[in-house]
């Protein structure tokens, strides 16, 4: 069974956005290995303090642990594309 993703913008002041993704199963102990063995690197003393803080070359995630909405930064101009690859690897867990 894989996991399900429906992606939401948020207007910030300014003109700026950010983008949370709503997902289908809450975020785990279990996730935060699996983002890890897809490559990215964890920030573990918000994984002690049970939250979801990973980041590769493109993207921040964030979260807490239990709750299903991820909170997506991207660091690169080319953010749908990472967008859609997270969605990608967010649908193959589980």
């Amino acid at each position: 069974m894989s996991l399900e993703v429906k992606r939401y913008s948020i207007n910030k002041c300014c003109g700026g956005s950010s983008t949370s993704m709503k997902i289908s199963s809450p975020i785990s102990m279990e996730m935060i290995s699996y983002f890890i063995g897809v490559g990215f690197r964890e920030s573990e003393h918000f994984t002690k303090n049970g939250i979801l803080y990973v980041q590769n070359n493109d993207i921040i995630l964030n979260g807490a642990v239990g709750s299903n909405t991820l909170s997506v930064k991207c660091k690169t101009d080319n953010c749908e594309n990472s967008l859609n690859e997270l969605e990608k690897i967010l649908s193959n867990f589980g």
